[in-house]
């Protein structure tokens, strides 16, 4: 075999070996890998700090490797391969791959790999195999027997969820976990600029607390506000902008287009919901409620100022109903 043949052939060989090792998931893409191998193999590489003596104990780093790599998918950006025949029998190749994680779960980090490497081939009674591998992968961060980068990446995304959760908390009453009152404001605005008419906004107001505080004490009335928070999450989670304006008000936007009649129907759950939790407390829990519809000219002041209109029509009709504007 001449030289250039013999270069050809050992390029084509590193390159398949790379394939399978960058793409593999499964026993058998392991046992196509060993096929490509001589028996002495040894191995030096900086991924996950490893020297192996023998062709066995790289297979078998190959089988625990498996375990980690199950749920992630690489694609191929770009790669390069060079050789050299030092001998009629020894050929080195050497270059670099550039590997990405498919992003199909819009992680907002993936792993990133650029992996130099130079494998050493070698022609053994008419069958080229790999005798030698050393592969460089650049990575300050990776923890000693990892298979893949992912350290930092955990470190990152793990700063990210907690940014992320920091934003959601700033958004949050601390006692009810519903939208605080700028929070949901600004949603309700941010809604009504493209949709119209006919959206509605309850206005929620607990019958009687400043009583339930004097006779019973804060702690018992935090309670009662957590229980009613509570059932308006149960009601309308899927379907509604939730809020506590303040104190014992509470504010639900439905995002959902309803009829006055499906209207209606949401806020007499409201209020048998109270009922339900005047006995899980022995003690009477109503709510009053008051609802604007959204106009052309709709603004979330203007609507909340109709539902706190006819919010305090249903306290002066007696309490634990609910009035249209």
């Amino acid at each position: 075999m001449n030289a250039d043949d013999f270069i050809k052939q050992s390029i084509q060989l590193t390159k398949n070996f790379c394939h399978l090792y960058m793409y593999m998931k499964t026993p058998e893409e392991i046992e196509k890998i060993s096929l490509l191998l001589d028996e002495q193999l040894s191995v030096i590489g900086t991924g996950k700090h490893e020297i192996y003596h023998h062709k066995q104990d790289f297979i078998d780093g190959l089988y625990l490797s498996l375990l980690e790599i199950q749920d992630i998918e690489f694609e191929l950006l770009n790669e390069e391969y060079y050789g050299i025949a030092l001998t009629d029998s020894i050929c080195v190749i050497y270059g670099k791959i550039w590997i990405k994680e498919v992003n199909d779960k819009n992680k907002a980090l993936i792993v990133d790999m650029d992996t130099r490497f130079s494998i050493v081939c070698q022609n053994k009674e008419s069958a080229i195999k790999i005798f030698h591998i050393h592969h460089s992968m650049p990575y300050l961060e990776q923890r000693e027997n990892e298979y893949y980068p992912k350290t930092l990446l955990e470190k990152a995304n793990q700063a990210l969820e907690y940014s992320q959760y920091l934003e959601k908390i700033v958004e949050l009453d601390s006692l009810t976990k519903l939208y605080n009152r700028i929070a949901i404001e600004t949603k309700i605005e941010d809604f009504i600029k493209n949709h119209k008419e006919n959206y509605a906004l309850m206005v929620i107001d607990v019958d009687n607390f400043k009583n339930m505080n004097d006779n019973y004490g804060h702690l018992y009335g935090d309670m009662v506000l957590v229980d009613i928070a509570n059932l308006l999450k149960d009601l309308f989670q899927e379907k509604a902008y939730i809020g506590r304006a303040g104190g014992d008000e509470f504010i639900i936007f439905f995002h959902q287009y309803l009829t006055y009649q499906e209207t209606a129907h949401q806020a007499y759950c409201i209020i048998r919901g109270c009922e339900r939790l005047s006995l899980k407390h022995n003690n009477n829990i109503s709510c009053s409620i008051g609802i604007s519809f959204t106009t052309l000219d709709s603004t979330f002041s203007k609507l909340y100022a109709e539902a706190d209109i006819a919010l305090y029509q249903s306290k002066d009709a007696g309490k634990a109903q609910f009035t249209f504007k």
